[in-house]
């Protein structure tokens, strides 16, 4: 029997796929955000305008309300958008970060990340973006661009969440579940797993449809439906959806890939018993103006039907403007399924009125396959009613994968029947080489992991620097490799908790990290300094052994050479309180002991490029070949607080009857705790008042403006504002307390076109201004209203690390900056300080004890301001009012 197979690279416009004009749309906003031409929050709103489920707009919006302090409204929103694209990594992950501050101690966090984590592994790729997002999360676990680093991290997060599932909420459960779904899917579907799916159409069914569309109009080397699983997805959304779905798969009833077609059109099948009537009005609706490959398809969707009212109209309709596809080499295949379909419902005369018809419109090949089809010694049979597609129930589609007998191991390569390499050449008669032994090719070298990566063996260094040249070699001379874990060491490592570290051990653990018996980490960066005290520092009751140390004890004979130097590295690994004495930009940070003054050149790129002279850390520094690292990430240390920090190690260490510099490295989660608690109070007790000892708020009036010339020059007449200069079309004027020589500044008022806004620092300003403009510009303005924005509320935003860009100033901006400070420190000296105990810098200099303060405090002054020149802002040279004191230049 020989069949017409519809052609395969076609699609409806539909809702499914995102329209060419809505896709156009898209990448233009995308692109004026990439080159700052539009604010990110304006174009995530755009463009979720034009598209609600586009996801990266989704994150963008959520992340800006995390950054906001906005959480409650980040969380719904969050979640809404999983609904809308529930395999969507980052996503889950930003979800994650939002309740970690909501609700430190929810476990619903760590859930979250281990499906993100989850989802990534399931990606032939990570896209940029997914990499540079969660590039934190995985930095000691494996490169960020490598989906086994994800499989990793997520049993790593997995293994600490164990025993914790009784936590799970309803929200949080569905998700879950839907992983499992994805999960196992690419491998072996659990019974237990699709019956639970299918129990629940009402929640699954709008998150299969999710993953479809997200999968639809993503890139499908980054996408986390591996072609298996959605085939999966396809097949129960069929028995579980909707009528609406119907014209949605009818887009993907041309795809390439014989599995993914067998399971699309099952799924459409389905539909169309679910709801006959439904799917006739979608197929008639769909036929309107379609091309042959889709009119063949809904000819062999109507044949399925069960009988219902109209269906023989629907097949006439098919036909009605057969004069425009006759010439498409589908036609053929289409009449005779048309024709094939009537004959089977008792139309036979119909039948043969519609092959006569039509059939001379046909091209001379298309006639010959015709005649042969109909008249041939075989019935002719559509190809779906020949692949049995009424027959399979939905246990043998998911459980029994019936229609993924035929993968190929590169099966996300989807090929058109029109590609099936005809023209390569014919192969040669199989017994022509039997005589010439058997021929294997020559199999190019794969590296393990990519030349600029870190490589396998966790030494730190790039591969191309490490073991490529090595296992290039081996390839070469057929030699074996060296051998690598299977995973990464520390995860090896961790997996022995349970049998090394009793359940009191565990607990112990997290009271003497957290503070509490409840483990509480906020994000994912605490979650890894967690794991960095479990495997390095802390030692069970009974034997007294760190993870690491039980680990070389039970495997340390049968490790590689290179593992088990890795692993006595980690172990000898040097904890402490660091100070970064010189910054190498592009090599490494060079630190001090800050205990016992101990010196190492660290060598680390990224540190060389984020940290400055006089910052402070608690680190971990390890010896690997010669050459220190750091192991993990550190907690950077405020110098404000480091004599405190120093002051604390100090008596601690006394007591323990240890130096400082031994009890430092063994309390890396004393010390940490500590340092939060400190950097805690200090936001807490921190009150901050204006020149005149009142509470410092920021209080901002609205008003309208109803005649902007008229209000310029009523503003400009007032002696205490003073006009500023403008690089935009808004007028600035600064309000100066009145007077001679320097004078306080009140506040600042902006002027656009339609708007003022007064800005000033206390309560009692505000109602000055307000009555200074109400006064002078009665029927110039209009007030809205008053916002307050509290010092709590900066604190809670210096505390979330939410901060907007800063613009960097013009060369007439740093000029005149500068100039202020030259003049400001010129009279520094002469000025009396709390810090230096009232007595001005000159006095301070009379002294020893004096001049060491003066030594600290320009010191700490010098590091902010280098701080401040990372972001932009111009330095102050110490240096001159070191001389001016008479101290050595530093």
């Amino acid at each position: 029997m020989r069949t017409r197979h519809p052609e395969t690279n076609s699609k409806l416009k539909s809702m499914l796929y995102y329209t060419k004009d809505v896709a156009r749309k898209i990448k233009e906003i995308a692109r004026l955000v990439e080159r700052n031409k539009l604010d990110p929050a304006e174009g995530a709103r755009r463009i979720l305008a034009l598209e609600p489920d586009f996801p990266a707009a989704i994150l963008m919006t959520g992340e800006l309300l995390k950054k906001a302090d906005d959480l409650n409204r980040a969380e719904e929103f969050l979640w809404n958008g999983l609904s809308r694209c529930p395999c969507y990594p980052p996503l889950y992950y930003s979800l994650a970060g939002v309740i970690a501050r909501l609700r430190p101690g929810d476990p619903a966090m760590g859930w979250l990340l281990v499906i993100a984590f989850q989802k990534l592994s399931l990606s032939a790729e990570i896209s940029p973006l997914c990499a540079q997002l969660m590039a934190p999360a995985v930095e000691n676990t494996g490169p960020a661009t490598d989906p086994q680093t994800y499989a990793d991290q997520a049993e790593l997060v997995a293994g600490l969440l164990e025993g914790r599932e009784e936590h799970i909420d309803e929200r949080l459960g569905q998700y879950r579940v839907l992983n499992d779904l994805q999960i196992e899917s690419d491998l072996d579907l659990d019974p237990e797993t699709l019956h639970e799916v299918l129990e629940q159409p009402a929640t699954y069914a709008p998150l299969l449809y999710g993953a479809i569309r997200e999968w639809a109009n993503m890139d499908r080397e980054t996408s986390t439906l591996p072609p298996a699983v959605l085939r999966i997805f396809i097949a129960i959304l069929g028995e579980i959806g909707g009528p609406e779905r119907i014209s949605d798969l009818l887009e993907l009833s041309q795809i390439g890939d014989e599995p993914t077609f067998f399971h699309v059109h099952w799924a459409i099948y389905r539909l169309g018993q679910r709801f006959p009537s439904a799917a006739l009005a979608t197929f008639r609706a769909a036929a309107k103006g379609a091309h042959g490959g889709m009119l063949c398809a809904l000819a062999e969707q109507l044949n399925l039907l069960p009988e219902v009212e109209g269906l023989l109209p629907a097949l006439r309709s098919l036909l009605e403007e057969f004069h425009r596809i006759a010439r498409d080499h589908n036609a053929p295949y289409l009449l005779a399924v048309v024709a094939d379909a009537m004959a089977e419902r008792g139309a036979v005369d119909e039948a043969q009125s519609v092959l006569t018809r039509n059939q001379a419109l046909l091209t001379r090949e298309g006639r010959e396959w015709l005649k042969e089809s109909i008249d041939g010694d075989s019935e002719f049979v559509p190809r779906l009613v020949e692949e049995d597609i009424p027959n399979f129930s939905i246990q043998e589609v998911c459980l029994e994968r019936v229609y993924m007998d035929d993968e190929k191991d590169d099966e996300d390569e989807d090929f058109d029947d029109e590609d099936e390499l005809e023209d390569e050449g014919e192969f040669e008669d199989e017994g022509e080489c039997e005589d010439e032994g058997e021929f294997e090719p020559e199999v190019p070298f794969s590296p393990r992991v990519g030349r600029n990566d870190p490589c396998w063996c966790g030494s730190g260094k790039k591969y191309k620097k490490c073991h490529l040249r090595a296992d290039e070699e081996a390839h070469l001379t057929g030699a074996r490799p060296a051998a690598s874990s299977e995973e990464p060491l520390p995860l090896r490592m961790l997996k022995g908790l349970a049998r090394w570290h009793k359940e009191a051990d565990r607990t112990r653990a997290q009271e003497m990290f957290f503070g509490t018996a409840e483990d509480k980490a906020r994000d994912e960066t605490e979650f890894d300094a967690f794991v960095q005290f479990l495997l390095h520092d802390f030692r069970d009751a009974e034997t007294r052994r760190t993870l690491i140390e039980h680990f070389l004890d039970e495997h340390g004979p049968r490790l590689s050479p290179k593992d088990r130097a890795v692993a006595e590295s980690m172990r000898d690994s040097r904890f402490g309180l660091y100070e970064i004495f010189k910054v190498e930009k592009g090599r490494g940070i060079h630190v001090r002991d800050v205990f016992d003054g101990a010196t190492f050149f660290v060598e680390d790129i990224t540190s060389s490029r984020e940290c400055v002279k006089d910052d402070c850390a608690l680190l971990r520094v390890e010896l690997r070949d010669g050459r220190y690292m750091l192991s993990g990430n550190g907690t950077a240390v405020a110098r404000e607080l480091l004599g405190e920090m120093k002051e604390f190690v100090s008596a601690e260490s006394k007591a323990a009857g240890k130096s400082p510099a031994e009890f430092a490295r063994a309390n890396s989660a004393l010390l940490r705790r500590h340092y939060l608690e400190l950097h805690a109070r200090r936001f807490e007790n921190l009150r901050v008042v204006n020149s005149e000892g009142d509470e410092l708020e920021f209080w901002t009036a609205e008003y309208e403006v109803l005649d902007r010339p008229a209000l310029i020059l009523a503003l400009r007449s007032l002696a205490e504002l003073v006009e500023e200069p403008s690089k935009d079309s808004a007028a600035h004027f600064g309000w100066m307390e009145p007077g001679e020589g320097p004078r306080s500044v009140h506040g600042s008022i902006e002027v656009t076109e339609t708007r003022l806004r007064l800005e000033t620092t206390s309560l009692k300003y505000r109602e000055l201004g307000r009555g200074m403009l109400e006064y002078n510009a009665p029927r110039l303005l209009k007030h809205l209203g008053d916002r307050l924005t509290s010092v709590d509320d900066l604190k809670r935003s210096a505390l979330s690390g939410a901060r907007g860009p800063t613009p960097l100033p013009s060369e007439e901006e740093r000029a005149a900056i500068q100039q202020y400070k030259a003049q400001h420190y010129s009279t520094w000296p002469n000025i009396a300080l709390p810090a230096l105990k009232g007595q001005t810098p000159r006095q301070a200099m009379r002294t020893n004890a004096g001049r060491e303060a003066l030594r600290n405090l320009l010191r700490d002054m010098e590091h902010q301001e280098a701080r401040s020149a990372r972001s932009g802002e111009v330095p102050y040279d110490f240096n001159i009012l070191r001389r001016d004191l008479g101290l050595k230049d530093d």
